[in-house]
């Protein structure tokens, strides 16, 4: 049951249309909650390219794992087109950028610490 409700809110459904009616969803890849959405939106149009290439794996036409090596090789063999593989860059690129969000510099923070530090040892004096 809940894999079924999961499949209702990440596809593209009425169900789904009526549960986020009025909410704020821009379409906009400059704010956080728009590219979620159109990430999804992308996510969506390369499974179809997926789909192409699991056949020609399975026909015998290319063989290895899923990745960008493989899809090239399928592009070689005609199996998926030039827009097929834009498709497929667009919507890792657009997936990367979603799950990165606590992705931070390693020196994060220690400038402000580094600055506690000093103002306390002044207030101290």
């Amino acid at each position: 049951m809940g894999h079924r409700v999961a499949k209702l809110l990440l596809e593209p459904s009425e169900a789904r249309d009526r549960l986020t009616r009025g909410i704020y969803s821009p379409r906009r890849e400059d704010d956080a909650v728009g590219r979620l959405e159109i990430a999804l939106d992308a996510a969506i149009a390369a499974e179809a390219v997926q789909v192409k290439l699991r056949a020609a794996k399975k026909s015998g036409l290319i063989e290895g794992r899923i990745s960008d090596e493989l899809a090239a090789r399928a592009l070689e063999k005609g199996a998926i087109t030039t827009a097929d593989m834009e498709i497929l860059a667009r919507a890792k690129l657009l997936t990367r950028q979603v799950i990165m969000v606590d992705d931070f510099p390693q020196d994060f923070g220690r400038v402000t610490a580094q600055w506690n530090e000093s103002t306390r040892a002044t207030a101290a004096m």
